[in-house]
């Protein structure tokens, strides 16, 4: 067996342990792969429900600023009224 040949063998004994040494970290990384992507896509469910909380909330607090300040002007306008009293002659 010459040099060249030897080298060869000794590579490809290199290459094949590397492969096996390679395998369960490519599993192990898969499963990462995959486990990020769960955590991504419930990261994406959370804001948006987090968005939709938001709005509704503003939407929420609009309305209610907005009877409040109904009220208030129905309220301003009953006290008007009051003050409207025809005065009496003493």
């Amino acid at each position: 067996m010459d040099n060249n040949q030897l080298l060869r063998e000794i590579d490809k004994l290199l290459d094949k342990k590397f492969e096996e040494n390679l395998k369960p970290i490519r599993k192990d990384l898969r499963e990462l792969k995959e486990r990020l992507e769960n955590v991504e896509i419930k990261v994406e469910i959370v804001n948006k429900r987090v968005e939709q909380a938001q709005e509704e909330t503003i939407e929420t607090l609009t309305e209610l600023m907005t009877t409040g300040y109904s009220n208030h002007e129905k309220r301003i306008k009953r006290i008007e009224a009051h003050l409207d009293l025809p005065t009496q002659k003493n």
